[in-house]
């Protein structure tokens, strides 16, 4: 069984992790109910100059949290020079909280 287990993709909270792996993780808000997380996608480069980004915000109508939603996108935009952020907002089903605060977190 153990070995079955071991072929079987991720799923949840195991699956976010591990899509997110290779992401910088920050928090960029902390609130009362947990702290809120901005994940980073970037080719490191060395001369320093400035470039673009692109921020994304998980769907999920204020109740669950879809952190990994977008990270094809920021890959994609990753690879072509940009800084791409997946980022979380508070949550019903994770913080507790409702549509205003997933909007105070997003500003």
């Amino acid at each position: 069984m153990s070995e079955l287990l071991q072929r079987v993709a991720p799923i949840g909270e195991a699956r976010d992790r591990e899509i997110l792996k290779d992401a910088a993780t920050y928090v960029y808000e902390q609130r009362p109910q947990g702290d809120v997380l901005a994940h980073l996608f970037f080719e490191e480069k060395k001369d320093g100059a400035p470039r673009p980004a692109v921020i994304f915000f998980h769907g999920g109508l204020w109740d669950t949290s879809t952190p990994t939603q977008f990270v094809p996108h920021c890959l994609h935009f990753a690879s072509r020079g940009a800084v791409a952020i997946a980022a979380e907002t508070r949550t019903s089903s994770k913080h507790g909280t409702g549509p205003l605060e997933a909007i105070e977190d997003a500003r």
